[in-house]
Formats: structure tokens, sequence, C-alpha cells
């Protein structure tokens, strides 16, 4: 079994989806609420089938983990090159407890990708904050603009 053909199976086990189906049949179909799936589904097919799926699952090594890294990381921003690892080391968990494979090359793998410090930080969260007197003339527009809209936002 290879990495794409466990990846696959993972994928309809965890989700009830398979890659390859349209958004709304991922949306519709799915185990679970929201676009995770659809964005598991994206990554999985886009990427890591072409990249590292014809990789036998118990061959799979750390070193094929961060080449891939090293490639998609190229061409993504560092949170979603952490959705790809979060996703690879969920899978390869299940494998483990499958029994397809002893251990999870994911865990042990240095340098994993992960959020960076500026699109986290504090700094950058309240650059996009509203001033107290933006926030209440949004709050007096909602409320004029009916009860519905004054519900939503107060």
């Amino acid at each position: 079994m290879t990495l794409g053909d466990w990846l696959r199976e993972w994928l309809t086990a965890e989700y009830g989806v398979e890659v390859g189906m349209t958004r709304e049949e991922l949306l519709t179909q799915s185990k679970v609420p929201g676009r995770t799936v659809e964005t598991y589904e994206s990554i999985i097919r886009v990427h890591m089938l072409p990249e590292i799926g014809d990789i036998p699952l118990q061959r799979l090594r750390t070193t094929h983990l961060r080449q891939y890294f090293d490639v998609v990381g190229r061409k993504l921003v560092a949170n979603t090159c952490q959705v790809h690892y979060i996703l690879l080391q969920s899978a390869l968990e299940a494998a483990v407890n499958e029994r397809l494979v002893e251990d999870n090359v994911a865990r042990r793998m240095t340098g994993k990708p992960s959020k960076t410090r500026g699109e986290d930080s504090q700094e950058e969260a309240t650059k996009h904050c509203w001033e107290p007197h933006e926030a209440q003339r949004f709050l007096a527009a909602a409320h004029n603009a009916g009860p519905q809209w004054a519900a939503l936002f107060t």
C-alpha cells in the first residue's frame, strides 16, 4: 500500500468522502461540518498525491516528509504548511492505530512546519482592531439597519 492509497482510504474512513469529489459533494457528504474536509481533500489531491503519493507506506521516512515540505514550503505560506503537517500526522497516526505501520514518522520529523510568529503576534492582531469610536459607529449603524442586524452584532 502506498501513502497515496492510505490517504485516500483514510479520508473516506475519517470523513466519508473521496478524493476528486466536487466541492458540493464534499460539503454535503462529509461526516463533519465545516470546510476542513474540503481543505484536506484539496491538499491530498493537489499536493500530496503528486509529490509523495507513490511512496510505499512501510518505506515512508522523515526524509521524504522533509523533502515534501521543502517543495511545498517554496509555494505556500507557513500556516498552510502547518495544515499539511497536521493532515499527514493525523493520517499516519490512524495508520499506526490500524497496525499498517509501527511508527508515525511525522511525529519524529525535525523542522516541523509551524505558524510564523509575525502572523499570530498580538501586534499583528491589534493592527486590525477598531478604535472604540469606530466600533460604536458600527454598532449604531447595525441598530439603525433593523432588529435582525442589531441582534446579530449586539
